[in-house]
């Protein structure tokens, strides 16, 4: 119960990073160097396929193990999906500004 609140708190307080600083960026816009951010994606896509690969072939099962397990599959499938979101908009702004 204490590790899921100090979680939260800790979550609440790099969101309310995060929108500091995307706020200050919308003020003060920095280069988007599309060439680096763009292989970084693609080594990220690529861990996350990996990981996917991996854990699609496990037997999931009705105890906690299993669900553990399908719960890593789809959070990891989600990263994946979102890795190819970004690496389409990059190539996007790289191209079409």
């Amino acid at each position: 119960m204490l590790g899921g609140f100090a979680s939260a708190i800790v979550l609440t307080v790099v969101a309310l990073v995060m929108l500091a600083e995307s706020m200050r960026r919308l003020f003060e816009p920095q280069a988007i160097y599309f060439n680096e951010a763009i292989v970084v994606a693609v080594i990220g896509l690529t861990i996350n396929l990996i990981s996917v690969l991996l854990l699609q072939d496990h037997q999931y099962h009705s105890d906690n193990y299993g669900h553990n397990l399908r719960a890593a599959y789809l959070h990891v499938l989600a990263d994946a999906l979102t890795f190819v979101l970004a690496v389409v908009a990059l190539i996007s702004g790289k191209f079409f500004g």
